[in-house]
């Protein structure tokens, strides 16, 4: 009998919602169409994490292996006509600071460091919309040290402030 200490854990499926917060009167709508899925990890006893850049890499860090496979960053679509009809207008996209996934048993991991828009952006990014912006978005995924195997989800709010 062979005995692994290791754990299949599936990452992803992380539903947006969405808040829009306009400053102004602007005609708009915003649509996340692509979810950000960190894909199927191998982790070991000790902990780690997988990071999803906005130009869509993935990258390890500790105890877990990236299995090749399905993963993807998140993608926001921001569309608007401005007040003053140019479709110009200043959009600030920005996403939490942290989020809870849901796995089995009550099991639960933590998504944290969001980045909108650039590698080397943050939780805020900053476009002008011209009619439409894309928000590419990234995150870090923490697997804990023992974590349990299985499927993962959850769901965070991102907000588009016109400027």
């Amino acid at each position: 009998m062979i005995k692994s200490d290791k754990a299949l854990l599936l990452a992803g499926g992380m539903l947006m919602s969405l808040t829009l917060a306009p400053l102004r009167a602007v005609a708009q709508t915003i649509n996340c169409n692509l979810p950000l899925v960190f894909g199927t990890l191998l982790s070991c006893p000790g902990a780690g994490s997988v990071t999803i850049t906005p130009s869509n890499g993935r990258s390890t860090a500790g105890c877990v292996t990236a299995i090749p496979g399905a993963f993807n960053r998140g993608m926001c679509l921001v569309q608007s006509v401005s007040s003053t009809g140019t479709g110009a207008d200043m959009v600030q996209i920005s996403a939490p600071a942290s989020v809870v996934l849901n796995g089995p048993g009550g099991a639960t991991m933590v998504i944290d460091q969001f980045n909108v828009g650039t590698d080397a952006g943050g939780v805020q990014y900053t476009v002008t919309a011209g009619g439409a912006a894309t928000a590419p978005i990234g995150a870090r995924l923490n697997i804990q040290s023992g974590q349990a195997a299985g499927s993962y989800s959850g769901s965070y709010t991102i907000n588009a402030n016109y400027q």
